[in-house]
């Protein structure tokens, strides 16, 4: 696996991670499932796990650095801090 850019797609919109830069892309569907109008915000590590549910925001932390140095990721499943007090579970790795 190329772990230049890490990529989670599904049904929900997606995601591209750029290790080097730390540097993020959403979708567009991404960007309206955390309450953002697609283009008018710049996704940055810091407001990944603003996004993340409390709970599990250690754990995705930790899987950024994983990724940053190059350790293959385990596989997750985290909550979503929703805008409208709604909650989801999603899945990657």
């Amino acid at each position: 696996m190329d772990l230049a850019a890490t990529e989670i797609l599904g049904d929900g919109g997606g995601f591209r991670y750029f290790v080097h830069d730390d540097r993020w892309e959403w979708s567009d569907e991404l960007a309206r499932m955390h309450g953002y109008r697609p283009g008018t915000v710049t996704p940055t590590t810091d407001l990944v796990l603003a996004h993340r549910h409390p709970d599990d925001n250690a754990t995705v932390a930790d899987l950024i650095l994983q990724v940053y140095r190059q350790a293959p990721p385990s596989p997750f499943e985290t909550g979503l801090s929703m805008p409208a007090a709604r909650s989801d579970r999603s899945f990657g790795g």
